[in-house]
């Protein structure tokens, strides 16, 4: 199995590389499923397959961060950590209980560090709508974890 998956990120890749030379762009996965004639969800998850695999240093700069912040800088912990751990769990079981668009808009915003305004695109809402949802959810989950 890992061969095939092997295989097909291979495809994948060399097929990025010849329609990133002919276009002079990184490809979208649609002009890449039309190269290899595939269905463009197949290849969106290939492309998302083959990110799971890539390694990045912890020295490269951090999504998201200001300045010359690194991974390595955001992966410092001090001792304090286990006493947020309770908090953690409080937070997960929280979560679960918020409903699966909320979750998105959580993740994208506090773990992926997108705007407000990007994720209105990415959802096709306005950004005021996500604000309000933010806040709505932000709400809930405190709900949660201080009745829990």
């Amino acid at each position: 199995m890992t061969d095939i998956h092997h295989s097909g990120e291979l495809k994948l890749g060399q097929a990025g590389d010849t329609l990133a030379h002919d276009l002079g762009r990184a490809p979208t996965p649609s002009e890449l499923a039309t190269h290899l004639d595939m269905d463009v969800e197949l290849v969106r998850e290939g492309l998302l397959a083959a990110q799971a695999y890539r390694a990045t240093s912890i020295d490269a700069p951090a999504r998201g961060a200001e300045g010359t912040a690194t991974i390595a800088d955001r992966l410092v912990v001090d001792d304090s950590g286990f006493a947020s751990f309770d908090n953690r769990i409080a937070l997960q079981a929280a979560m679960a209980k918020v409903p699966p668009r909320e979750r998105a808009i959580i993740r994208m915003r506090f773990f992926d560090d997108l705007s407000q305004s990007q994720i209105a695109e990415r959802i096709g809402v306005s950004q005021m709508q996500i604000s309000r949802l933010l806040a709505r959810t932000l709400e809930q989950l405190r709900q949660h974890i201080t009745t829990d």
